[in-house]
């Protein structure tokens, strides 16, 4: 159990299951009146066109995203494309709940916890890929799914089930997007950390590696879809060699190369600058003291997260080589800083709510964090900034997003 759980309740009772199923719910309802009603700018268009018509999309194929999103098209609703949209609406919906779990296993407090989901689900970034037909929204749910996972493994590694789901998950995961494989660093610290525990029951590792290869299923798909010659076929796969070079990206030199080459270069800053500011004022900053609590409370989660943010973070900014002095290379950039700030909001309760910043010397807080007025304030207070600082930035978005906003609500 966390060292920073400072109240010992229990983390499976009714109560937080149902306070994060509220939060949950009113993220889903969100996403579901802004929700895209067409088809937008991006890969929107093509994995629109493949959930619907169970074709093959470009590399690596998104298969698990194809067989959602053709489930999604098939609900009695209008018109198609507002219904394939609704599969990110409802996995990042989903991944605001589990961050939600996630936050209270470390720090025991529903409040705090609640407050760091809507601050996530409220983020413009997060918020504004939740209403489009996009891979990202699902590969937040796994992401969040997968961090879930091994925080409880990490709590008690005798729970071999937790670590099997785990690895079922990232297999899973590897399955719609391949950026999932940026969390290894992070995994890899929580698994050295009882390599003792999994060295003296190999049996465990041999299990976790097969749960991690069935999960990987979902890309028969693509040789199956091929050979129907449907109306979106990328590459064609007729043979093993095509499948591989589909699924590897063979055809792309770098699977870190978002935009031609001839549109690569720029200086690093401006990467990581666009990395920050898309956390937004609130998460940031409430993210920041977490890593300084978690620090001096629990060691062990502040490497973690600074494994996974340096890794999905810092190391994507650099290695991802996009001059965003282009026009459009900031947008095309900025989706794949989504699976950092899922990796980190689950710092942001804890205990830094209500702790840190009642310890920063706030004294509004520290009065009002004392009584349950204080904590419902902090609790209406906190999102309530979060869409305030972002608003600016709804108003200035780039002309793609500001399409995106008018087909909202139609």
């Amino acid at each position: 159990m966390s060292v920073l759980a400072t109240r010992r309740q229990p983390p499976f009772d009714v109560a937080t299951f149902g306070i994060g199923a509220t939060v949950a719910g009113l993220a889903f309802l969100l996403y579901f009146l802004t929700a895209a009603r067409d088809i937008v700018v991006g890969d929107c268009p093509e994995l629109i066109t493949v959930a619907v018509t169970l074709g093959v999309a470009h590399a690596p194929g998104y298969p698990l995203f194809t067989m959602l999103g053709h489930f999604f098209s098939q609900l009695p609703l209008a018109p198609i494309p507002f219904r394939v949209n609704l599969l990110s609406a409802v996995c990042d919906a989903l991944t605001v709940g589990i961050v939600f779990l996630t936050g209270f296993r470390l720090s025991r407090s529903r409040l705090a916890s609640a407050i760091a989901a809507l601050i996530l689900a409220l983020n413009p970034l997060f918020w504004s890929w939740s209403l489009v037909a996009e891979v990202f929204p699902l590969n937040n749910l796994l992401a969040a799914l997968l961090i879930y996972l091994v925080v409880i493994w990490n709590d008690d590694p005798q729970r071999d089930g937790t670590l099997v789901g785990a690895a079922f998950i990232a297999g899973l995961a590897l399955t719609n997007q391949h950026t999932i494989v940026l969390l290894g660093p992070a995994i890899c610290f929580l698994l050295w950390r009882h390599r003792a525990i999994l060295l003296a029951r190999p049996r465990i590792v041999i299990v976790c590696a097969a749960a991690f290869l069935v999960a990987l299923v979902p890309y028969t798909y693509v040789p199956w879809a091929a050979a129907r010659h449907p109306a979106h076929n990328w590459g064609g796969v007729s043979s093993f060699s095509d499948f591989i070079a589909l699924v590897t990206r063979r055809e792309i030199p770098s699977s870190f190369r978002l935009v031609p080459r001839a549109y690569e270069g720029g200086s690093v800053w401006p990467r990581i600058a666009t990395l920050c500011f898309s956390f937004g004022a609130p998460m940031g900053l409430l993210a920041l003291l977490g890593m300084i609590r978690t620090y001096r409370r629990c060691r062990w989660h502040f490497w973690f997260s600074l494994l996974a943010f340096g890794s999905t973070g810092l190391s994507f900014a650099i290695i991802s080589n996009s001059n965003l002095n282009i026009p459009s290379a900031t947008w095309v950039l900025e989706r794949f800083f989504l699976l950092p700030e899922v990796a980190v909001a689950p710092l942001v309760p804890a205990r830094v709510c209500l702790s840190s910043l009642e310890h920063s010397g706030s004294c509004w807080w520290s009065v009002c964090s004392r009584t349950t007025g204080g904590s419902i304030r902090a609790a209406i207070t906190l999102p309530a900034i979060t869409v305030k600082t972002s608003w600016p930035r709804w108003n200035r978005a780039p002309s793609s997003l500001q399409a995106l906003m008018r087909t909202c609500s139609r």
